[in-house]
């Protein structure tokens, strides 16, 4: 009977002492002549990071195992925060919402992949190419086009899963994953989801898929990670507790279901809320059409809200928040992943909230995590913004954690009344952006693991909500330009390219900007990385653009005033780090009408243009409406595949 296998493991929790909130701890192990220095630069920091005093640092929860499922019960029911603490404990906070070429190869010619955060590491996307195939979701189905070579494009195959697609993954052009939802129609006529399915589907034939393997869970989908066949998944399931019994969370695989009995189950004894939910870690072979699912499960007062993963590692950031005392901090389990196995191994806990992904990252044996924070401040260091909490002000933080999650290094204080935008850990250094009316590029020595350092630092207009390596020392950041306006505002212009050279960490430059619209103008790029396509080596930058422009008419229009709406595409760049040259070289749209307006009309949305690939010499971009092909050379049209014909007719 399928199954799958609960893990009961030693847990090896981190513990730490609650420490006082000095901003840079020194590790009072270093010889005499290396503390003068810690001491020295300690100083120096200060002066530089603004650095002051402000409260602790939550302590680091150690999870157990509970004994029996009357003992989880027994939690759930009685574990609410008390009536002295706050008259608000909150859920879950998430204040916000990867350079590698990885996957199989089918076909001769070169092509790219979706761009992630760690090299080997794939991240889900609902469009994938193996070289030969583009595989991509369309509404209630995932369909299999032959995209290579262009005079053989045609969908091959479609096939309809049983839960609504959103995320694929393709390996060794054998492996189809889809990941997708199960829902439930409101009286309202919205969707509620309800389960998270994972389907593989054997491509070895391509116009003939074969289902392989089958999972279903209760729950809702937070993200996932591929590491060679070896799929990794994260779901946050409601603690179900109705007529006083506590649903325990089951699995279905094959049509069979299990339940994860209690004592597989992790939990903070110091944890207390009105809600609480399972965090599920599954591991799976999808190789393997016999494997069943391993899974880890901890059960907290919120669930999971950031996922990241290194080649041996899988961390889940869950956010915190208590509303009346303004404390924000975030815990993170750590799970080591090997060849399809998982295993709960330590969580820790660091002040503030991340902003995404990569404001994590696992290099030598730690994990280097990026947050902001609201601490008490001086009047006239409070942060002016309205949704501040009263007396307090925003800073920002880099804790060094060793892999049982106890904090090494901290580097803290970081840009008072400024929030995080941007983060990259590279190697030995790290690069975050904040932004108030400027945007300060930070370069973070982190080379001695438990003294984190300010090297430098460069403020430049606007800010950039995405860094991405481009070798030598050079950053390419996107993002937004602004401009100021009075003391405590600001108006976003147009989405901004920078180019940035930290050969000199002690002083970073911006080489090259250029600046795409006037206000009004976006990009999916600012929000997901998947969305940019860049190759240093072929000198290319694709991401998607909706263009506002002022009209020109119009006489000397103010920063608040927004352009209109000209166009909507994926615009191609000549990118040359190197010579720091950074230009447009076109645009292709899939718009049928051009557009002139004030407020973009909703029924052009199917022809926004949301990715781009390349296979060989050949431009790929993709909308709901079509798959178009391009040279990629001149980007010249080469054809197309309709594949919602249904979208020109309205």
């Amino acid at each position: 009977m399928p199954h799958s296998r609960f893990r009961s493991r030693p847990v090896l929790g981190a513990v730490w002492r609650r420490l006082t909130f000095s901003r840079i701890r020194v590790n009072r192990r270093l010889p005499p002549l290396r503390l003068i220095v810690a001491v020295t630069l300690i100083l120096a920091s200060v002066a530089t990071a603004g650095i002051y005093v402000g409260t602790q640092l939550p302590t680091a929860p150690q999870l157990y195992r509970f004994g029996s499922y009357a003992d989880l019960a027994q939690f759930v029911r009685t574990h609410h925060p008390p009536a002295t603490l706050d008259w608000f404990y909150g859920d879950a906070m998430t204040l916000a919402s990867e350079l590698s070429q990885s996957g199989g190869w089918r076909g001769t010619a070169g092509y790219s992949t979706t761009n992630v955060q760690v090299q080997g590491v794939d991240e889900p996307d609902y469009i994938k190419t193996d070289g030969t195939y583009v595989y991509t979701v369309r509404n209630d189905d995932v369909l299999v086009i032959r995209a290579y070579p262009t005079d053989e494009a045609a969908i091959v195959a479609t096939l309809r899963p049983d839960g609504q697609p959103q995320d694929l993954f393709i390996y060794n052009s054998m492996r189809l994953v889809v990941i997708g939802h199960t829902y439930t129609v409101t009286e309202y006529g919205w969707r509620r989801w309800t389960g998270v399915t994972i389907e593989v589907f054997d491509v070895s034939q391509p116009d003939r898929p074969q289902a392989s393997q089958q999972v279903a869970l209760a729950g809702e989908y937070l993200g996932a990670r591929l590491i060679g066949e070896y799929l990794y998944l994260v779901v946050n399931s409601e603690v179900q507790n109705s007529s006083g019994q506590v649903a325990l969370p089951a699995v279905e695989v094959g049509g069979v279901t299990s339940k994860i009995p209690a004592d597989a189950i992790y939990y903070d004894p110091g944890t207390f809320d009105y809600r609480f939910a399972y965090t599920l870690a599954i591991a799976l072979n999808i190789a393997d059409p016999a494997a069943v699912p391993e899974i880890e499960t901890v059960l907290g007062g919120s669930g999971g809200t950031t996922i990241y993963a290194s080649l041996s590692s899988l961390y889940v950031g869950v956010s915190q928040y208590t509303l009346r005392r303004s404390e924000t901090s975030t815990a993170i389990h750590r799970f080591s992943v090997a060849e399809g196995s998982i295993d709960y191994v330590a969580s820790g806990e660091v002040d503030g909230y991340l902003i995404n992904q990569f404001a994590l990252d696992e290099y030598d044996g730690y994990l280097r995590v990026a947050t902001t924070s609201w601490i008490p401040a001086p009047a006239e260091l409070v942060s002016p913004m309205i949704w501040s909490p009263a007396g307090s002000t925003r800073v920002n933080n880099v804790y060094v954690l060793n892999l049982y999650l106890n904090v090494v290094g901290r580097l803290e204080g970081l840009a008072p009344g400024e929030s995080i935008y941007s983060v990259r850990f590279l190697g030995d250094t790290g690069y975050l952006v904040t932004f108030f009316k400027t945007d300060p590029l930070f370069v973070v020595d982190l080379s001695l693991p438990g003294w984190p350092r300010l090297l430098g630092e460069l403020e430049v207009t606007g800010y950039s909500d995405y860094l991405h390596p481009l070798g030598d020392h050079q950053l390419l950041g996107i993002g937004k330009d602004a401009v100021p306006a009075g003391e405590t505002w600001w108006w976003y212009q147009g989405v901004k390219l920078s180019l940035f050279n930290t050969t000199n960490p002690c002083e970073p430059t911006e080489r090259a900007r250029l600046v795409l619209g006037v206000r009004g103008t976006d990009s999916e790029a600012l929000r997901d990385h998947k969305a940019v396509l860049v190759d240093p080596e072929r000198q290319l930058l694709v991401i998607p653009v909706l263009l506002a422009e002022y009209d020109e008419s119009a006489i000397d229009p103010v920063p608040p005033e927004y352009g209109r709406y000209v166009t909507q595409g994926a615009f191609i760049f000549h990118l040359d780090y190197i010579a720091a040259n950074l230009t447009l070289r076109g645009v292709v749209s899939h718009l049928i009408e051009g557009v002139d307006s004030d407020y973009w009309p909703p029924e052009t949305q199917p022809f926004f243009i949301t990715r781009s690939l390349y296979i060989g010499d050949v431009l790929y971009t993709l909308s709901q409406y079509k798959l178009a092909f391009n040279d990629l050379a001149t980007l010249a049209p080469i054809g197309e595949i309709i594949l919602s014909p249904g979208f020109a007719a309205s």
